[in-house]
């Protein structure tokens, strides 16, 4: 009979190629390494009082339940969020067991790599029958509309960095790992997120200063790098006109539905109206959020047709679960670093950086796709996995 401990390696293995899942099923291996993950933690007894720590996110968010109005709305907000529980357990779980090696990462970083080409290759051709005027425009607006695999651009610049990333520090597993760095650029380049593009100088500074090569290498990486993606941009039409823009005074002025700076402006401008008002130390609930927004774009821009979230999520948790909610959320990250067994923390760091940075344009943890990239890159590709790493180099 097939151990607990085996399911739980095949379901971690699975994690790794949740881009070509369907997105029907894309929450699967994750919640069934969740659920192993649980029966683990409390039939061997590996709970302790000071895992409140790391739960208390999730926590404060379902007290907010007693005082929201919309309980609907509320639950379902919550039953988004049971990633953060069930991965939160699975990250305890595999701290106090020796059930990741050496080989499992391997497994794991090439089960990726290749999920990341099977995608690519499906991505072309899909346009290829889809579209007939191959547009940087319409290419990059095509990723959230592929069916059943179909992925948001902002999540799909989040692939391309952790591709980045996850083939340069695991570099001594694979001996083409610079081809997978490229399709990781190539991936960011493609979503066109201009977060993530805004993000990339300071991000690739960090990776510089991080990579354990002589100075005059990182010199000459960096500058043939920065070119090569300045030159890039700037023949690319369509990349410039989407952040000119953010300079362009009109975007301000009114509300212009074809712009997203300006929409996006448009939500920040009520966002932070909304929070002069709720309570600070509680916020207003967890279900009452979308309709407190619905109400001010009704009454101050009537131009939005549509509900659109904050696009800031520390904006959300203020409104949400307020200044408690906040410092639970907080709390609750350092805890997961500090209780980290690896000894090389930088590349753990510089995710966290990221995804806190994007934190300021997208309600990342609103959808269960950036619930599942963020803490499953914290908690295990770029902190349990690299224990095995330290084994590596010791």
């Amino acid at each position: 009979m097939i151990s607990i401990k085996i399911l739980l390696k095949y379901s971690l293995l699975l994690t790794s190629i949740l881009l070509i899942l369907p997105n029907s099923i894309r929450e699967v291996p994750f919640a069934f390494l969740g659920l192993l993950s649980i029966i683990i933690y409390f039939k061997e007894k590996l709970y302790k009082i000071k895992d409140i720590y790391i739960f208390s996110f999730f926590l404060v968010c379902s007290v907010s339940l007693i005082y929201t109005s919309n309980l609907k709305e509320g639950f379902s907000k919550i039953e988004g969020l049971l990633p953060v529980l069930y991965l939160s357990v699975s990250y305890l779980v595999f701290l106090r067991q020796n059930i990741i090696s050496k080989q499992l990462v391997k497994k794991w970083i090439i089960l990726f790599n290749t999920s990341n080409l099977v995608f690519i290759v499906i991505f072309f051709v899909y346009c290829y029958f889809k579209i007939t005027d191959f547009s940087y425009n319409n290419l990059r607006t095509i990723l959230d509309t592929i069916p059943l695999i179909k992925i948001h651009p902002i999540y799909f610049s989040f692939i391309g960095i952790l591709t980045i990333l996850i083939n340069y520090k695991f570099q001594s597993l694979f001996k083409y790992y610079y081809l997978f760095i490229a399709v990781g650029f190539f991936e960011v380049y493609l979503s066109g997120v201009r977060a993530t593009f805004l993000s990339f100088p300071l991000l690739l500074l960090l990776f510089v200063l991080l990579m354990k090569k002589s100075k005059l290498f990182k010199l000459k990486f960096l500058l043939i790098t920065s070119i090569f993606l300045f030159s890039v941009s700037l023949l690319n039409k369509d990349l410039i006109k989407r952040f000119n823009e953010i300079k362009a005074p009109q975007t301000f002025e009114r509300v212009n539905i074809h712009n997203s700076t300006s929409i996006r402006y448009a939500i920040w401008t009520c966002a932070y109206e909304q929070m002069k008002t709720s309570n600070k130390l509680f916020g207003e609930g967890i279900g009452d959020v979308r309709d407190m927004l619905s109400t001010c774009y009704k009454t101050n821009y009537p131009e939005l047709e549509k509900y659109y979230n904050t696009h800031n999520h520390y904006f959300y948790i203020y409104l949400t679960v307020g200044l408690i909610g906040l410092s639970a959320f907080f709390i609750s990250l350092l805890n997961i670093v500090f209780i980290s067994k690896t000894k090389d923390k930088q590349f753990l760091y510089l995710a966290l950086f990221f995804f806190l940075y994007t934190f300021l344009f997208e309600n990342v943890l609103e959808r269960k796709y950036g619930i599942l990239l963020f803490y499953f890159t914290i908690m295990f590709t770029f902190n349990l996995f690299l224990r095995e790493e330290d084994k590596i180099s010791e």
